[in-house]
């Protein structure tokens, strides 16, 4: 197996033993990742087994956005075991200080993998005093935009069209974290799928390029297309941007059938009030399950509505944005 030392998003260096398979898989996922000459963080060793010896006793953990894991700790090695589970391949993980080796059977796209390494960015945001939001973000000239609401509000679509339409990149789908560095709110992205309404697509079906690259999910429903980072990226002739400073966060009540409006600076009661409704996502759990640094967020929702505007966007924002480019 080869070793490539890459650096993610300006925050994490890693070192991969894996075959060229693997390396493909994680420049699929992680996008504009770097060949890096810096001391790495970890070593991952990733190999995959037609038997695995499983550990049944444990205390059950559950990671952010991942599957379910036992984990004991042996003196100096923290071992944590996941049966097959719905949308994950039976494996064992094991690390001894900076050393990570994962067993696995049958990891479709390297999922095991993925998820491991995005487990370690999330543990070293945290240990900077970043916490996450449901929000989707892009960056236009140079900062970061929030896309903020209700499930099915249109984070996916305020993206969709601000890439497509309005010359911004995109930093994050679904999951955004956040936090002060050197006293400026910044904006970290993690690189999940991106999930949008097919409807988007006829919208603009004829006034824009065609789209090859879509992936129908039937568990999403017929009407569902999604990408995977580095299918959005060709497709859309776009590049992936990890992190910027936040210029706005925007509470979003997208619809067809309505004008476009933007409510500017709202007050910092309602901004609050919408961070509580809609900042957590049922997934947000944070059990450390690699034992780095036990660390849980923070939600310090109100020093964040003191000192980022809030907006309110309502509307058909693709027929605003097609307007504007004719």
């Amino acid at each position: 197996m080869n070793g490539y030392t890459i650096n993610i998003g300006d925050l994490l260096n890693v070192k991969v033993y894996a075959s060229e398979k693997v390396y493909d898989d994680l420049l699929k996922r992680f996008s504009a990742i770097k060949i890096s000459e810096c001391v790495c963080d970890f070593e991952i060793f990733y190999r995959n087994f037609q038997m695995i010896q499983s550990e049944k006793s444990g205390i059950l953990m559950k990671p952010f956005r991942n599957t379910l894991y036992l984990v004991t700790e042996q003196e100096d090695k923290i071992i944590a075991y996941s049966p097959v589970q719905t949308y994950s391949s039976e494996n064992i993980i094991e690390r001894i200080n900076k050393k990570i080796t994962i067993s696995c059977q049958k990891d479709n796209n390297s999922k095991v993998l993925i998820r491991v390494i995005t487990e370690l960015l999330i543990r070293k945001l945290l240990s900077k005093g970043y916490f996450p939001l449901h929000a989707s973000c892009v960056m236009k000239d140079n900062k970061a935009i929030l896309f903020l609401g209700r499930k099915g509000s249109g984070k996916s679509t305020a993206l969709f069209a601000n890439v497509l339409l309005n010359d911004a990149y995109p930093i994050s789908n679904d999951i955004t974290f956040v936090g002060k560095e050197n006293g400026k709110w910044q904006a970290f992205g993690l690189p999940y799928d991106l999930t949008f309404d097919s409807t988007l697509f006829l919208q603009i079906a004829q006034e824009t390029k065609k789209f090859k690259n879509f992936h129908e999910e039937d568990k999403y429903g017929s009407n569902k297309i999604r990408y995977d980072v580095a299918e959005f990226i060709a497709d859309f002739n776009t590049s992936w941007v990890w992190h910027a400073p936040i210029a706005a966060i925007n509470i979003v009540n997208l619809t067809k059938e309505s004008e476009y409006t933007i409510f500017s600076n709202i007050k910092f009661e309602d901004a609050l009030l919408n961070l509580n409704r809609y900042g957590k996502d049922k997934n947000f759990d944070f059990d450390d399950y690699l034992k780095i640094n036990n660390l849980y967020p923070s939600f310090d929702y109100e020093l964040l509505s003191q000192e980022i505007p809030f907006n309110k966007m309502e509307g058909n924002v693709l027929r605003h944005y097609l307007k504007r480019s004719r």
